[in-house]
């Protein structure tokens, strides 16, 4: 199974690696970016391949988007990590049901 903390920035979220911005102007958004490290997208592409060999990516992150959303009750007290988990969370579903960006 996929290294949480390595490919879906949950250390980000634990050490505050990432910002939140809400954005007003013409629509309600929210700007999540977070801190990736030079060799990144090398070490998410390697993980991935390892990972399509014995499952099914997708499924995988499904429940990857499933369990950063199922978090939020748990970070009541910091709407700032909530909105990184939800945002997560989301762009992992979304990587799978469309509207990827």
């Amino acid at each position: 199974m996929r290294n949480l903390s390595i490919i879906n920035q949950t250390n980000y979220t634990k050490r505050f690696f990432y910002q939140v911005i809400f954005d007003y102007r013409d629509e309600m958004r929210i700007v999540f970016d977070a801190y990736n490290p030079k060799n990144y997208q090398v070490i998410c592409e390697k993980l991935d391949s390892q990972i399509k060999q014995r499952w099914n990516i997708d499924e995988i992150k499904i429940i990857e988007g499933l369990l950063f959303i199922s978090m939020l009750p748990l970070h009541k007290d910091d709407l700032e990590r909530q909105l990184a988990l939800y945002s997560i969370g989301i762009q992992r579903l979304n990587e799978i049901f469309g509207n990827a960006s």
